[in-house]
């Protein structure tokens, strides 16, 4: 995933760019177990305009959980990098692009599911008693750009402030999107099998979503400037 600097969020608001997984979809709301991975812009966490690397888990939809070390659940394994670190590199609109690249897994022995940092790096990972209904594979994924904001200010920014349309160097990305199943062996899904949604059509957007080749392969565009609902 691109990654992006935002300098006009306002107090209170953060924008993301996010990995989720799904466990049993099918309970009630209140024991829907989730994890997150990714990048995002916090300034009530951080009081910054610079990207973070971030981790989130939920074993009651959202009721309760934690995001980054805030609360005990994530277990972080090393001192180099881990949840609420700096990104040092970002994407400048029209020019270079960094991404950062994240990988979710579960381990077979012990249940728990380990995030690996830009392919080579286990930073850490969320144990198996946090998510009850994640005992052996997540029912869903989902991935793209997550916004929160105040109800009396514009909404903020999303992915590279721009929109999707814009294409490559200029909106951000999702690139070389892939899909771990229980072997552990990556495989790229059928866009058959893939839905776009998008919130609020007015400021935000979704597109060139489709397999290139066999380097990016799945891509998908994202993003908007926000503003008011």
């Amino acid at each position: 995933m691109a990654t992006y600097k935002l300098p006009d969020l306002q107090a209170d608001q953060s924008s993301s760019s996010t990995i989720y997984l799904f466990g049993d979809t099918n309970v009630p709301n209140n024991e829907l177990n989730v994890i997150q991975a990714g990048w995002h812009i916090s300034t009530f966490l951080y009081n910054s305009s610079y990207p973070r690397f971030f981790t989130a888990w939920t074993s009651d939809g959202y009721e309760k959980g934690c995001i980054n070390l805030l609360c005990a659940g994530f277990v972080s394994t090393t001192n180099i990098y881990g949840p609420g670190s700096f990104i040092p590199e970002f994407s400048t609109y029209g020019g270079e692009q960094k991404y950062l690249s994240i990988l979710i897994t579960r381990d077979s022995n012990t249940g728990n599911w380990w995030v690996t940092y830009n392919d080579q790096l286990p930073i850490g990972y969320f144990p198996k008693e946090l998510l009850p209904k994640m005992d052996d594979y997540a029912n869903s994924m989902q991935m793209g750009g997550h916004v929160n904001s105040p109800l009396n200010v514009p909404s903020p920014p999303m992915g590279s402030g721009h929109p999707s349309y814009e294409g490559r160097n200029k909106a951000a990305y999702f690139i070389q999107v892939q899909f771990v199943n229980k072997l552990n062996s990556m495989f790229v899904l059928n866009a058959d099998y893939l839905e776009t949604n998008i919130d609020i059509g007015d400021y935000y957007s979704i597109s060139d979503n489709r397999y290139v080749d066999d380097k990016d392969k799945y891509v998908f565009a994202y993003g908007g400037a926000g503003g008011f609902k």
